[in-house]
């Protein structure tokens, strides 16, 4: 069960990422460094592909 949800979720976040103009691997990677560190709406809403730049640093 969990692993149909994990692709199912898992390739809509890829789609979504792709159709803000992000390579998919490198807004993911963004993502989960910063998530630990995120505590407010603000933090996680910072996180969402389209608010990110293509061109995030690493």
């Amino acid at each position: 069960m969990w692993a149909r949800w994990i692709a199912y979720y898992g390739s809509h976040t890829i789609e979504t990422a792709k159709a803000n103009g992000q390579e998919p691997y490198t807004w993911l990677r963004h993502v989960l460094e910063r998530l630990p560190q995120a505590t407010s709406v603000e933090d996680f809403e910072a996180l969402l592909p389209w608010n990110c730049s293509p061109e995030m640093p690493r």
